[in-house]
Formats: structure tokens, sequence, C-alpha cells
């Protein structure tokens, strides 16, 4: 999707009055550049947040390991890698947060450089959820940090459509 019809899109939920004033409180997103470049053209007045899950899943594929490892060695030290990388975001604390994500930072900045320049972009944007968690303390987080369970809708709606050959209606 591309910034244009991405501002289409946005400006259409504008006009039905979805900003921050009128309740939207948070706009989670999978981080793509046509959506983040609409955002700022369509401005809502809520934060955002940085879906945690696609953010892990580009980390994932950034993360380099050495040729000269067996298969099974290559998958074990990527896993190890990964590891350090995904528990940034399992601490309760937000000051604990980012003392794991310089601690990784230092760590792996030579050796894995791609997958440091992957976590750096938009990393504040990974950590909105503290703050709402402080203003609603009975939100949970599941729901704060990532679009998951939007996918899953979404996955179930297209495997359901596909699967149908035509849809008939009576009128």
């Amino acid at each position: 999707e591309t910034g244009e019809e991405w501002v289409k899109f946005l400006e259409i939920l504008e006009a039905q009055g979805i900003r921050g004033e009128n309740g939207l409180k948070l706009i989670i997103h999978d981080g793509g550049k046509g959506l983040c470049s609409a955002l700022q053209t369509v401005w809502f007045d809520a934060p955002q947040q940085r879906c945690l899950f696609h953010k892990l899943r580009n980390i994932w594929q950034a993360i380099r390991t050495s040729e000269h490892l067996t298969t099974k060695q290559r998958r074990r030290r990527r896993r190890a890698i990964f590891k350090d990388f995904r528990l940034i975001w399992q601490a309760q604390r937000y000051q604990t947060v980012l003392r794991r994500y310089l601690k990784v930072v230092r760590t792996y900045r030579h050796s894995q450089p791609e997958a440091v320049a992957t976590l750096r972009r938009d990393f504040r944007f990974t950590l909105t959820y503290y703050d709402l968690e402080r203003q609603f303390p009975t939100w949970k987080r599941k729901y704060l940090r990532t679009t998951s369970r939007l996918e899953r809708f979404n996955r179930r709606l297209r495997r359901r459509t596909r699967a149908a050959n035509a849809y008939h209606s009576e009128i």
C-alpha cells in the first residue's frame, strides 16, 4: 500500500470522527512505509504503537550467522541472538527495557549491524504501551503491543473468501 492510498483511507476515518479528541487512544501498526508516511499527513492526535510481532520478525530476518557453521549450529546461534533481542520487551518496567536495549545495542552493534539498525529504527514507538498502562491500569498489555489479533482475524477472512466460488444475493 502506498502512502497516497493510506492517506485516502485515513481521511475517511478522520471524516467519520475517529481521532484522539473523540476517544481514540492508540494506533497500533506494522510499521509499513506507506502507513507511516500517511500518519504524518493525517493527524489523529493519538499515540502510535509499533507492533512488536512485526518488529521482532524484522529483527529475526536481519540476524546473520557465519557460513562456516553447520545448519544446526547456525539455527542455535540465531535463536540465541534473537532471544537477547526479544528479552528487551519482556520487562515489566520501562527502565528495564531501556537498560536491556542499550545492552543489546552494545553487544551486537559490530557482529549484527543490520539487526541492531532494525531494532533502533522507530524503537521509541515500540514502547508506547507503557504510557497507556499507566493511564489505564486495567488494560491488558497483550492487546496494546501487537496487531496479532487483527492479523488472525484478517487471515480467517481471507481463507473463507478464497474458499467461496461465488456469493449469491436475492437482490
